[in-house]
């Protein structure tokens, strides 16, 4: 019996040894710790600046330096749009998704194309944006338009005051490092060898006149190869101010500082939701209601007016020119559909979008978006209408454009509408759509298209009111090209004066892209567009010399504008 008690004993004892230990006793619940402030978010998303930085900002501002300093042009800016993003990806350190990737390859070819096709003041502003919000979205790792809303501001800020004094920073530990490291070497290890072998260079300089002779010629040529460079690529107060934008612009680049929208407002919404207290909304309905059925009526008697002159009578009332009619007609029925845009949306904005009787709302939201489509409709009728009578401009492609995007941006308030969007998701779209009608209108080659149809509108009307335009619009390389066929035009006022548009061009700015002993001052500012146009005006040579013989391009010039004056 003691036997068994002992091992019943002992069989206790190791169940005990072999049990887990008592767990602690719960520590009380913390409360959660409060939402991150600005700052915090900001130092969230802030990279740590390393020594490769400094190397690569090192780089490019030299590379800038050579490209657009000291020969700004088309290749200039092409070669700059190619290398910067790459760079700009190759420091990111997340990854991007296929479809964002692959949309900002194509807008930096169109820009890198235009570029070197014919670059201008605008299209290049519009790359250095582009730049920004590729580094920006490569840092939130997808296109994310608030996101990218809020960060762009915070990103040109905070980036350009922090990187530099953390890049100070860093250099000051390292060169206290390194002369740390060289404060433990001996100096007599360097210097005496350093010293010996001076005096002997000096001894034997004097001692033979063939090495004082090498020693005075290399002495020289490093004093003029020093003073050269100095003259050149010394610093001047405008390249150091150079030099501090391209360091700000591409340490920007590679270092951004984003704020996502997400963390601080109501951006990423994308549906209205109802409230818990729906409220007594029958005045807001009344008001919504009475003003849709009254604007209807507006609408109806406007686009009457309208549809009589454009279509039903086809001309104009006595006393109204075609100027007067498009100008300031295209322009303000602009303003009234972006003023439509806005009172659509705002009456479907929140819980009006769960009233009882939402759907008598829509019926007449409906009808008057139907008469805004029709009013549009008149203001690209407007727009041919002077476009045919007074020809094609970079302004009229312009309009045609913003009205389009007004166009779209009906479109975006019937889906908003329809499918209850919130105001911030219209917002966001009509953003992104005015965004990307700013990258055609950077990229489109304005000018030529232009000229393609006033070309031949010029040859075939009479009397050639578009040639008005050949004075009162400035012309590019890309456009005078397309004017070669009027060389032949019946009219030899017009014939003339095209000529000595050609001929002052081809004769000056485009003889390096003719004469091969004539060379540009560097290869980068060399544009395909400009060779283009010599190669198409060679031909023309013989002509252009037969119309204006003695060259004088300036007084035919003048005398084309007092001859088209009557039509402006």
């Amino acid at each position: 019996m003691s036997g068994e008690i002992d091992d019943c004993e002992s069989d206790s004892e190791r169940t005990n040894q072999d049990a887990p230990p008592p767990l602690p006793p719960l520590a009380p619940r913390e409360p959660p710790p409060p939402p991150p402030t600005p700052a915090q978010s900001l130092r969230k998303h802030h990279v740590e600046i390393r020594a490769i930085h400094g190397v690569a900002i090192a780089a490019l501002v030299v590379l800038l330096d050579y490209l657009i300093y000291q020969g700004r042009g088309g290749f200039s800016y092409s070669i700059a749009f190619t290398v910067l993003p790459v760079v700009t990806m190759a420091f990111a350190f997340k990854k991007i998704r296929f479809a964002p990737v692959a949309f900002f390859v194509i807008v930096f070819s169109l820009v890198v194309i235009r570029c070197a096709w014919q670059y201008g003041g605008f299209l290049v502003l519009t790359g250095a944006i582009l730049l920004v919000t590729f580094a920006i979205a490569l840092r939130l790792g997808r296109v994310n338009l608030p996101d990218l809303l809020t960060s762009l501001p915070l990103t040109c800020a905070m980036s350009i005051a922090a990187w530099p004094c953390d890049l100070i920073v860093g250099c000051c530990k390292s060169r206290r490092v390194g002369i740390g490291k060289l404060g433990k070497l001996p100096a007599s290890t360097v210097m005496i060898p350093l010293l010996v072998c001076a005096a002997f260079a000096f001894v034997f300089a004097l001692s033979n006149p063939i090495i004082r002779d090498m020693s005075t010629h290399w002495y020289s040529a490093l004093e003029n190869g020093l003073t050269e460079f100095w003259q050149f690529y010394g610093p001047n107060p405008l390249r150091i101010i150079f030099w501090i934008g391209c360091i700000l612009f591409v340490g920007t680049l590679l270092r951004p500082a984003i704020q996502k929208a997400s963390e601080a407002s109501g951006w990423q919404i994308e549906a209205v939701v109802p409230g818990s207290d729906m409220g007594n909304f029958d005045l807001q309905y009344r008001i919504a209601l009475n003003t849709l059925i009254a604007i209807n009526i507006l609408f109806a008697v406007y686009n009457g007016v309208d549809a009589y002159h454009l279509i039903i009578r086809d001309a104009l009332p006595a006393g109204l020119n075609h100027s007067q009619y498009t100008h300031q007609g295209a322009f303000w029925l602009t303003v009234a559909l972006v003023m439509a845009t806005f009172v659509v949306g705002r009456i479907f904005y929140g819980e009006m979008n769960f009233h009882p009787k939402r759907k008598t709302l829509i019926i007449w939201a409906a009808v008057w978006l139907f008469q805004n489509y029709v009013l549009a409709t008149w203001v690209f009728l407007r727009i041919h209408m002077y476009v045919g009578y007074n020809g094609m401009t970079r302004m009229r492609i312009v309009a045609l454009v913003g009205t389009s995007l007004v166009v779209i941006g009906l479109v975006l308030v019937t889906i908003k509408a329809t499918r209850m969007r919130s105001l911030a998701w219209l917002v966001r779209k009509e953003f992104g759509a005015f965004l990307l009608a700013c990258i055609f209108l950077a990229v489109v080659p304005m000018d030529y298209l232009s000229w393609r149809f006033n070309t031949p509108n010029i040859l075939a009307s009479d009397p050639p009111r578009t040639s008005v335009q050949l004075i009162e619009q400035p012309i590019s390389p890309e456009g005078l090209a397309t004017l070669t066929p009027l060389l032949a035009h019946p009219d030899p006022m017009i014939a003339e004066g095209v000529a000595a548009l050609l001929g002052r061009w081809y004769f000056g700015e485009g003889q390096p892209y003719v004469n091969e002993d004539i060379e540009l001052d560097r290869w980068t500012r060399y544009q395909m567009g400009h060779a283009w146009c010599a190669r198409v005006l060679v031909g023309h040579e013989d002509r252009i010399l037969a119309l204006v013989p003695d060259r004088d391009w300036d007084s035919k010039i003048q005398a084309l504008s007092s001859y088209t004056s009557r039509w402006i």
